[in-house]
């Protein structure tokens, strides 16, 4: 049987750490990446199972650090892997130089990285007689991912999420975020069981718990 590493990441004001938890010994779990905002850290937690365009992968590492000119932030990605580690792997590359001057920095530029993966997909539809909106919602439905950033900016917590093809940044309003098939159960579960007052240990627990129970609902 497969064992899947469950990860958990803290992203502080200094130095965010990755590391595994524990192996949990379940058939494909429901993908999905959690991150809550609490009132130390942001803590970011994932499955590890993966789809590529021929196979299933179930020890992917979702959760990567990022090192901007000044800082660092976290990078999650969930959904269709070939192009959501390419996304991750330019935006890592592209970040090393970015200077955060205003909290949507980050976000834009992962929108500028999106949006680039989506036109260079597009290119070969040129001339074709497909309307847009058919080959997006093809993409989406075959090739779609969603990528979570949590970060600071001046002492600030943010989580964002964006999602290809459709390009949407969304900021988090709340103090939780859920990202994958599995987030509107995820969703639910942290609106039950997170508060923006918990320290990050709760939060760890609550957000292994909510990756935990998901995946039971494959």
């Amino acid at each position: 049987m497969q064992s899947n590493i469950l990860e958990t990441t803290l992203c502080t004001h200094d130095e965010p750490l990755i590391f595994p938890l524990w192996d949990s010994k379940k058939k494909k779990p429901v993908p999905l990446i959690v991150g809550i905002v609490c009132k130390d850290q942001i803590v970011v937690a994932s499955d590890s199972r993966t789809s590529f365009a021929s196979h299933m992968q179930e020890d992917t590492q979702k959760i990567r650090i990022l090192e901007l000119k000044y800082g660092k932030a976290l990078v999650a990605h969930s959904g269709y892997t070939d192009l959501s580690e390419e996304a991750v792997d330019i935006l890592e590359e592209r970040a090393k130089t970015l200077e955060l001057n205003h909290f949507r920095d980050l976000p834009e530029l992962a929108h500028k990285v999106i949006s680039d993966i989506f036109a260079r997909q597009l290119a070969p539809y040129a001339g074709s007689t497909l309307a847009i909106e058919s080959v997006q919602a093809s993409f989406r439905d075959n090739q779609g991912f969603v990528i979570m950033l949590a970060f600071y900016h001046q002492d600030k917590p943010y989580i964002y999420t964006l999602d290809y093809p459709m390009g949407g940044i969304q900021k988090t309003t709340t103090h939780f975020s859920a990202i994958g098939h599995g987030a509107t159960l995820g969703a639910y579960l942290l609106q039950a069981y997170t508060d923006p007052n918990m320290n990050s240990e709760l939060g760890i627990a609550v957000a292994v718990y909510a990756v935990e129970t998901v995946g039971k609902h494959d």
